[in-house]
C-alpha cells in the first residue's frame, strides 16, 4: 500500500515537472518576447567657455526628453527591444530636427544608451 501512495506522488510529482519544462521550453522560444528595455539619456562631454553653458544644456536635455515623451534621464520601454530603439531613434531624430537653428557656443557630445544592450543607439554632437 506504502509502495502504490510513493509511486503515486512519484508519478505527479513527475508530471508537473514535465509539464513545467514543457511551458518553459515553449515560452522561452517565443520571438515577440517583451523585454523591459532601459536607456539613459546625457551628455557625455561638453567643453564651452561660455558662462550659459548650463543654459544650453538644459534645453537640449529638455527637448530631448519633450520629443521621448519622458522626464528623467534614465526611462524604460517594454516590448520588442529592436522595435524600442527604432522608436527611440525617431523620437531622438524629432529633437535634433527641432533643435536646429540654435547657434551652440560649445562642443559637446549628447548621447541616448540602451542600457539593457549596453549600445549607444543616438549621438547628437556639436
Amino acid at each position: 500500500m506504502k509502495i502504490t501512495k510513493l509511486v503515486s506522488s512519484f508519478g505527479r510529482l513527475l508530471f508537473v515537472f514535465a509539464c513545467s519544462f514543457m511551458l518553459l521550453a515553449v515560452t522561452s522560444c517565443d520571438k515577440e518576447e517583451e523585454t523591459m528595455n532601459a536607456y539613459n539619456m546625457g551628455f557625455t562631454q561638453y567643453s564651452s567657455s561660455d558662462m550659459d553653458a548650463i543654459v544650453d544644456m538644459a534645453k537640449i536635455e529638455k527637448v530631448f526628453k519633450e520629443k521621448l515623451g519622458v522626464t528623467e534621464n534614465t526611462f524604460f520601454l517594454s516590448g520588442n527591444t529592436e522595435e524600442c530603439d527604432r522608436d527611440v531613434i525617431y523620437d531622438c531624430q524629432q529633437a535634433e530636427e527641432a533643435l536646429k537653428g540654435n547657434q551652440w557656443n560649445s562642443s559637446f557630445t549628447f548621447e541616448v544608451q540602451n542600457v539593457t544592450t549596453e549600445t549607444v543607439i543616438y549621438t547628437y554632437k556639436n
